[in-house]
């Protein structure tokens, strides 16, 4: 089938009038303090047909989609926008995520109130959110495609027009590739445009969500182990580069970013205050010969070690979670757990700082091959420990 210049044309005149219809957003110093008749608009009816969606479940639980309204509320009191009125649902779902519509409709997922380790880290993501409506983000990424699409509808027309000019000789041939090709190309480049504009404004909505938090009574920190942990999670799982396809920032450039603003905000990084859990503890084990210790976290054994008596074992279980503990306040991450050894043994660090020295005893208690093995199992255990958050100040 061939395209005439005549269908090029009608596609011209409908792209005067998407351009005519577009409605630029208000200025920043012009965004009102309730939202606009177009947001609640947009928010009801995206709102509507999202929650007619059959694999859209929506989990009725009184008690936590009260906790997170009234905490909508704390958060957008101290937004450019008060008088807003949100309605925060909670869907079930085990991954870890949130997501607002205009007019004010946030969804929290289950898999996300199972993530956060704190108030503070649910009111951060929830400052987020926020963000992203009192600066009218929505709105104007809707008008943005507005305004690009008369360059997604003349490309598209002008690939018709190529590919109409080849079809015959692919037919011929049998080699589609050249007809397909611009009509993949003219969708990259759409996406690719909007995506960057709207990486642009997840890095605002972070930026004010620090804003927000400081004007109520939760600790900005809980952004940023946030985002920490979600960095750890995604360093363990196999990822792929989305290329103009992706919508956020990358984590690690979102942690980077959170902790300069908390260091313009002049806000200490205190991450024992923001995440909850129980600190290290010491118990005597029982053996035949000797003595021997663990160190757990909550019920969770973390090392096990071993002494000539059990005054020895208490003394180097004791050392070891004080250590660690004192690592754990500092900021530990998974990635600065690290073995290393010489001329005198196997050593388990944090960064640049000595945790344990691993003995023939230890080796023994724990039933491994080896002080190497021991030592990435010891790592492993304490990974998997910063990765729940379960590690408390």
């Amino acid at each position: 089938m061939r395209c005439s210049a005549g269908f090029l044309a009608l596609l011209t005149t409908l792209v005067a009038c998407v351009v005519h219809a577009d409605r630029r957003p208000p200025k920043p110093d012009e965004i009102p303090e309730g939202p606009t008749p177009k947001e609640v608009d947009l928010g009801k009816r995206y709102s509507t047909e999202l929650e007619k969606d059959k694999e859209f479940k929506l989990v009725k639980d009184e008690a936590r989609t009260r906790q997170l309204n009234e905490l909508a509320r704390d958060i957008c009191a101290a937004s450019g926008r008060p008088k807003f009125e949100y309605v925060v649902k909670l869907i079930e779902d085990r991954n870890p995520n949130a997501f607002t519509l205009p007019g004010g409709y946030i969804y929290f997922t289950t898999g996300l109130l199972d993530f956060v380790r704190s108030d503070h880290e649910l009111a951060a993501v929830m400052a987020h959110e926020i963000a992203h409506n009192a600066r009218m983000h929505q709105i104007k990424m809707s008008n943005r495609e507005n305004r690009l699409m008369w360059v997604d509808l003349l490309t598209m027309a002008g690939a018709m027009l190529a590919a109409s000019g080849q079809a015959s000789e692919a037919n011929r041939t049998g080699d589609y590739g050249k007809v397909v090709a611009p009509i993949l190309f003219k969708d990259a480049v759409m996406k690719g445009l909007i995506n960057r504009y709207s990486i642009a404004y997840e890095r605002e909505a972070d930026t004010f969500a620090f804003d927000y938090l400081v004007k109520t009574k939760r600790n900005p920190v809980g952004l940023l182990t946030f985002m920490e942990r979600l960095n750890e999670m995604e360093r363990r799982r196999p990822t792929f580069d989305p290329g103009v396809y992706m919508t956020h920032p990358t984590t690690k450039a979102r942690v980077e970013a959170a902790n300069e603003r908390l260091r313009q905000l002049g806000i200490p990084v205190q991450r024992s205050a923001v995440t909850a859990g129980p600190k290290p503890r010491v118990q005597p084990l029982e053996v035949a010969q000797g003595g021997a210790a663990q160190v757990l976290v909550g019920d969770l054994p973390l090392f096990k070690l071993a002494g000539k008596t059990e005054t020895e074992a208490l003394q180097r279980a004791n050392e070891t979670a004080t250590r660690f503990h004192a690592a754990v306040l500092k900021g530990l991450r998974g990635y600065d757990l690290r073995k290393t050894d010489d001329a005198t043994g196997v050593f388990l660090m944090a960064g640049r700082e000595f945790l344990v020295a691993i003995q023939p005893r230890d080796v023994a208690l724990n039933q491994t091959a080896s002080a190497d093995e021991l030592a990435q199992r010891w790592i492993d255990a304490a990974k998997r420990l910063l990765l729940r958050g379960t590690i408390g100040g």
